[in-house]
């Protein structure tokens, strides 16, 4: 949740630096020029996406740190790809069996015992 408090004490500190000194309020504490109640407007809009981010980024380190998901590089290292393709058996054909699963699996350990 935005603090809008801060957002007001921000934007008028923003609007002072830059020179718009037209803060004069109403009544109903909306600006009385219309370009400083439309510069409000689009700050508290950016406030309440970037709040929006931040709790999206607070949620994903969440499930980080449950332990229901890791931090894995985009590209496997060569420790990642050899685990998984270890659990791989020849069958009496000569082919490889091996679940997806058993071989995700066996690339995630790998990088968990070198940054555990």
């Amino acid at each position: 949740m935005i603090d809008l408090e801060k957002e007001l004490n921000n934007f008028e500190y923003f609007c002072n630096d830059f020179g718009h000194v037209n803060l004069a309020k109403d009544k109903t504490y909306r600006y009385k020029n219309r370009q400083t109640q439309i510069m409000w407007t689009h700050w508290k809009a950016r406030a309440k996406l970037a709040q929006a981010e931040i709790t999206e980024l607070k949620q994903k380190l969440e499930k980080l740190e449950s332990g229901e998901f890791v931090l894995v590089p985009k590209v496997p290292t060569f420790a990642m790809t050899e685990s998984g393709l270890m659990t791989l058996k020849k069958n009496e054909s000569g082919y490889y069996i091996g679940s997806v699963q058993h071989i995700y699996k066996a690339m995630i350990e790998s990088v968990e015992k070198d940054h555990g």
